[in-house]
């Protein structure tokens, strides 16, 4: 069976971008959204296995899509992929129930590994990154944050969490 994904961003030039990153990989594009309140009501109506969400929509931002649909859909599967990568963005969207952050632009593999680690439950690639990612930023004192952190950064980060502990 191929996992059904909703694909929500504002630029139909990335939504192709992902369909393309999708399809290599067998996962059905079972729809897309290209505004916010559009995104919630195609949720709804398609019930994807996973959701690849933007942030940046004309009158609702993803943050709230992203907060309606896991208020009412606590076990959806939801991936933010966007090109703000400031530090509260991505702390904001994983404090939210984002099951990971994709930065902006993205690699066809990285992008379909990450679809898999969520739709699996892999907390190793998905769910941990989220919680040491959360963790890692409520310890740091003077770190800015309008920082904008690459997915190599991330990456850098969970990786010098699991050498201090």
């Amino acid at each position: 069976m191929n996992e059904r994904i909703l694909l929500a961003d504002d630029a139909p030039f990335m939504r192709l971008l992902q369909k393309n990153a999708l399809k290599k990989y067998n996962y059905e594009v079972c729809g897309e959204a290209s505004e916010g309140f559009d995104a919630i009501e195609k949720y709804e109506e398609l019930q994807p296995d996973v959701m690849i969400l933007g942030l940046i929509f004309p009158r609702i931002d993803g943050i709230e899509v992203l907060r309606q649909i896991k208020k009412k859909y606590p076990e959806s599967k939801i991936i933010i992929c966007s090109s703000l990568s400031r530090e509260k963005n991505i702390v904001e969207s994983l404090r939210y129930g984002a099951g990971n952050f994709i930065i902006k632009p993205f690699q066809a593999d990285f992008f379909s590994d990450t679809v898999k680690s969520v739709i699996e439950n892999k907390k190793l690639t998905a769910l941990l990154n989220r919680d040491i990612l959360k963790s890692w930023c409520e310890k740091q004192k003077n770190y800015p944050e309008d920082v904008n952190l690459s997915q190599e950064q991330i990456n850098n980060i969970v990786s010098s969490y699991y050498q201090l502990h």
